[in-house]
């Protein structure tokens, strides 16, 4: 064991006295020195240790060695000497400072799920270097691997000790998903299916509501309205670990519309008039030309029909023009024109 010697100067000049101070810091890994004065021929020394012994075999020389407590804290040595004339200095003191030993430690997960940002604190020491080059107490990492090691170096006064952390990195699964059909419609069954890998619970959010958890990876909806909606899906495996996928799709108005092309204005109730028939329809503005082109009807109603008559005269027989502008219930319009014929 390496002892340092620590020098207290003390001075004395037949009987006047006077003084010397220091300082020391002595660590609890390594707890023994020796201190001395410069010394006086004929002088004797009486020294005086707090929380420590003295173990040199001359307990008056000029220099002795104290096996210091483990104690950490703050303690005193003191010495006087008294010369060969009998006369006493004045007392010298040091103050010792005993460190504590060094518990270094790092605190963190056991385990987490790879490419998750995982917040590192050590402790223990004053100052510290992270195997990642990071000199400061708190450092996040990001995990990648299966398995992961950490260190770091941490160095107080009295000592330099290291730590490891490891962390078990587990996988997260694959979320994704399709969705059929691609172009559904309002109160249309749309079939979501599960095309990811490695998860074991789902969890479908359903324009950011939770429909349904648990072991359900094929999940069928449906929309009340038109627009764009969002699926997100999360899927979950058996380490806690969790993949999002999300997917957003249009959702449109069906509507169809039905145009005759042939009506007979006879009277007799069936087939006696000629108007487009559809559904999800906001409008329909039909006009009738013959074939001079001159407008002979017009309407703007849904039900509305024409009778075959221009003027309230019947038409002749004969092939007509229609113009057909239907407004379906989403704003959207479809533009038809044909002909029909007039029989009786």
């Amino acid at each position: 064991m390496k002892i340092t010697p620590i020098i207290l100067l003390l001075m004395l000049s037949m009987c006047s006295k006077s003084f010397a101070q220091a300082f020391d810091t002595v660590c609890a890994t390594s707890v023994t020195k020796v201190y001395r004065v410069i010394p006086t021929k004929g002088s004797m020394y009486f020294w005086t240790v707090e929380c420590g012994k003295i173990t040199s075999p001359n307990p008056h020389a000029d220099s002795i060695q104290v096996a210091w407590c483990n104690t950490p804290g703050v303690y005193q040595i003191k010495v006087v000497e008294r010369n060969s004339l009998g006369c006493w200095g004045d007392t010298v003191k040091t103050s010792v400072v005993v460190g504590p030993k060094m518990h270094l430690d790092i605190f963190g997960p056991a385990e987490m799920c790879v490419g998750q940002p995982v917040w590192l604190t050590a402790s223990g020491a004053s100052t510290y270097k992270w195997s990642t080059g990071e000199t400061s107490s708190n450092i996040v990492v990001h995990l990648q691997d299966t398995f992961n090691k950490v260190q770091v170096i941490g160095k107080n006064v009295c000592e330099t000790d290291t730590a490891n952390w490891s962390i078990r990195v587990n996988p997260r699964p694959t979320a994704a998903f399709t969705y059929s059909p691609k172009n559904a419609i309002v109160d249309e069954s749309v079939y979501l299916h599960y095309t990811g890998t490695g998860a074991s619970d789902w969890t479908w959010y359903i324009d950011n509501k939770n429909a349904v958890t648990g072991s359900v990876s094929e999940y069928i909806t449906s929309f009340g309205e038109k627009g764009r909606r969002s699926i997100k899906l999360v899927s979950q495996n058996q380490f806690g670990c969790s993949d999002t996928a999300l997917n957003v799709i249009n959702i449109g108005y069906e509507y169809k519309i039905y145009v005759p092309n042939v009506f007979t204005p006879d009277g007799n109730t069936v087939n006696d008039s000629f108007k487009a028939i559809g559904f999800n329809l906001k409008s329909i503005h039909m006009s009738i030309y013959n074939r001079w082109g001159e407008m002979i009807f017009e309407s703007f109603g849904v039900n509305d029909a024409w009778d075959g008559s221009f003027k309230g005269q019947p038409v002749m027989e004969g092939v007509y023009i229609y113009m057909i502008d239907a407004e379906a219930t989403d704003g959207e319009h479809t533009y038809l024109n044909g002909n029909v014929t007039v029989m009786y």
